[in-house]
């Protein structure tokens, strides 16, 4: 898997993370940090099809996507070891 599958990939988990209430704070902090920046851009997103994305997030949560520095993770990477290994996938 390149580096460009994977970041879209880790960014539709996020997306549908959304909707499960046990990984729902995890995606938005996910979305608010510079994860989420940062895989963008390994996916090739330009700027304007970030803000659509996060404005698809806060209307469909009707809460404001504030960028903010936090750790670079997915939702889904609650380990150290797991989050290492699929930063290391692309590059970080």
């Amino acid at each position: 898997m390149g580096t460009k599958s994977l970041a879209e990939a880790v960014i539709m988990q996020c997306m549908r993370d959304l909707w499960d209430d046990e990984e729902r704070q995890a995606s938005m902090d996910f979305f608010q940090g510079e994860g989420f920046m940062k895989y963008a851009a390994f996916a090739g997103m330009d700027s304007k099809a970030r803000q659509q994305l996060l404005r698809l997030v806060e209307a469909a949560f009707k809460k404001p996507i504030t960028p903010k520095k936090t750790q670079c993770r997915s939702p889904r990477f609650n380990s150290t070891k797991a989050r290492q290994s699929s930063l290391s996938c692309i590059g970080m």
